[in-house]
């Protein structure tokens, strides 16, 4: 699924934020939305940016694309399950928390080791940005939904050696302005 009006100009306001800062590395899901938001945001700045399937949304399997409701409607008793034990339980098809954790930390493995003492930036999902700060933190991962990552936001972690300091957390300062009524 591509960009819409509102994430272009979001994308747009990001760049603005981010064009007078240094950026070493650039990391992105390999799906459509992130590549096009870190393409507009970072490649004047850089070569290139790396594509991952690593950083990659939760798989949702056979909910993928599915509403709420439409999942209540179609699967409601594995639907809250799933939402109460999410690190052990997958939608259909798809994979746990526990599971998405370990695919982001074989992922910051090896971007650290890559780029240390370099200012890298990941371009990612809502559901991967909650998991690493839930992590940085040494929060349960199944409190992820607590924690806003809303669309085109900045939240910073810092890391000393394996060590990470959460900096900003879901920061939109940037976007005033876009999509408002």
């Amino acid at each position: 699924m591509s960009l819409n009006q509102t994430g272009t100009q979001q994308a747009r306001k990001l760049w603005e934020r981010f064009k007078n800062i240094s950026i070493d590395a650039v990391h992105s899901s390999d799906l459509k939305r992130a590549r096009q938001t870190a393409e507009i945001v970072f490649a004047e700045q850089l070569d290139g940016i790396r594509k991952t399937a690593l950083l990659r949304e939760l798989d949702f399997g056979q909910w993928e694309g599915l509403t709420y409701d439409e999942i209540l409607a179609k699967d409601e008793k594995s639907y809250q399950a799933w939402l109460e034990n999410p690190t052990l339980l997958a939608p259909p098809g798809g994979e746990t928390l526990s599971e998405l954790n370990r695919r982001l930390r074989k992922f910051l493995a090896k971007a650290l080791e890559e780029s240390q003492d370099k200012v890298i930036a990941a371009v990612s999902h809502a559901g991967p940005i909650r998991t690493l700060l839930c992590d940085a933190l040494k929060a349960p991962l199944n409190v992820n939904w607590r924690v806003a990552v809303d669309g085109a936001c900045v939240s910073v972690i810092d890391y000393h050696g394996t060590e990470p300091i959460v900096r900003l957390v879901n920061d939109t300062c940037h976007l005033r302005g876009v999509g408002d009524s």
